[in-house]
């Protein structure tokens, strides 16, 4: 089964309904197509895109190298391709079924953000905590920061400058993922909410 047959598959069968927008097709078309998820599960309205980025690479006989995932509907090719993505390599089967838990994984992140901060924490901590084994280097930061959000929340009376520290460093990323979106958005309406200044948006 291709590729795509197989992710609509999983992807419905987890709770997702999957609504599908073709790009241009021509030389210059940088995505082959984006698929809208929307969640049919808890949280419902939960929304990803999940964009099919083209090879630049001439003679790929693949339609698509990469499929990345995006809170909203992608305006290039760096944005497109967060985390979670799924390369187009002889592999991809197996690690199609990471790659649907990690969309779940951030479905569930997203679900309590502004009604339960240790949740959400706690979830956010364990989504970079599945995705640390498959490059550590690249998400050790997320997960030291997400542990260190969680470590805040749970204190009764957080130091400010540690409040402040945690926010600053979120904000100096830019890391294009989901993931570190959810983190760093999370954490600083969390900051706001409790009196700590948090740098400009």
């Amino acid at each position: 089964m291709p590729l795509p047959d197989e992710l609509r598959k999983q992807l419905e069968w987890t709770g997702w309904a999957v609504t599908r927008h073709a790009g241009r097709g021509d030389h210059l078309a940088w995505y082959h197509e984006v698929w809208a998820l929307e969640s049919r599960r808890s949280p419902r309205g939960c929304t990803l895109f999940l964009t099919f980025l083209t090879d630049p690479q001439p003679g790929n006989p693949n339609p698509f190298s990469l499929i990345g995932t995006c809170r909203r509907f992608p305006e290039n090719a760096a944005e497109a391709a967060g985390e979670p993505t799924l390369a187009m390599t002889p592999r991809w089967q197996q690690e199609l079924p990471q790659f649907v838990a990690a969309l779940d994984a951030l479905r569930q992140a997203r679900g309590n953000a502004e009604t339960a901060p240790a949740q959400h924490a706690e979830e956010l901590v364990q989504y970079f905590e599945g995705l640390h084994p498959s490059n550590p280097s690249r998400w050790a930061d997320g997960l030291r920061l997400a542990r260190e959000w969680r470590r805040l929340v749970a204190s009764p009376a957080p130091a400010g400058e540690e409040v402040a520290r945690l926010v600053e460093e979120l904000h100096a990323s830019n890391n294009p993922g989901s993931g570190w979106h959810d983190l760093k958005t999370a954490a600083t309406a969390w900051a706001r909410q409790r009196g700590f200044s948090a740098p400009p948006a």
